[in-house]
């Protein structure tokens, strides 16, 4: 079964969190979400062309169920192709019936202000693609069952 990037990292960042209130009756887990949590942000969030420094879960700004909280620094271009500033942004994702919303915050300035609908239709791509459950249980190191 496959699951959506952004449900993957809402159980992680909540099941890591947990881990953390309580260590004795997790042992070893709290690194296990970890992992699964750098696993996502190396391989499935926007990295490179302009998200030159990658995307970050924040999270002590999550709040399980409701939001995940990311940030990343942009790296823009001018009309010449040359490098021309940096800019940071945090992304508030929350969930909706039918999905996700993507909302990204940070000051741009005016000749680069089109690129935040670029950042949010970058993330959500990102957010709503699939890990299969199998990848999910090998990151975290977990052996599922067959039943007959």
């Amino acid at each position: 079964m496959d699951r959506k990037i952004y449900e993957i990292l809402n159980v992680a960042v909540t099941a890591k969190n947990n881990c953390q209130k309580a260590p004795i009756t997790s042992p070893g887990w709290e690194s296990k979400w970890d992992d699964l949590i750098r696993y996502i942000e190396k391989n499935h969030l926007p990295h490179g062309s302009g998200f030159d420094c990658g995307t970050v879960v924040i999270e002590e700004e999550c709040v399980s169920g409701l939001k995940l909280v990311l940030k990343f620094d942009y790296h823009h271009m001018d009309e010449h192709g040359y490098y021309d500033g940096w800019t940071s942004h945090k992304v508030i994702v929350t969930p909706y019936f039918d999905g996700i919303g993507v909302t990204v915050k940070g000051a741009l300035p005016r000749k680069y202000r089109h690129d935040k609908e670029y950042f949010g239709d970058a993330l959500h791509y990102a957010l709503t693609n699939t890990i299969t459950q199998s990848k999910i249980d090998e990151i975290l190191n977990v052996e599922r069952g067959t039943h007959d």
